[in-house]
């Protein structure tokens, strides 16, 4: 799911993936791609941004 809650297809490699923004969201009709750097870290591009963020996997508490 995108951030906005739309459901989204896109082109999935084993340490990537690539999305079109939906109609709604912030950026719509742009491409967003990401890639895995490890088990915990995800690098982020917007279309048109210029650094990369990068997001964390949460730490959820387990049994």
């Amino acid at each position: 799911m995108a951030p906005g809650g739309n459901r989204i297809d896109g082109d999935y490699t084993r340490h990537s993936f690539t999305y079109t923004v939906p109609e709604d969201e912030p950026g719509e009709g742009g491409t967003v791609a990401m890639r895995q750097l490890n088990d915990q870290t995800i690098e982020v591009l917007p279309e048109g941004a210029t650094k990369t963020q990068l997001r964390r996997r949460c730490s959820a508490p387990t049994a």
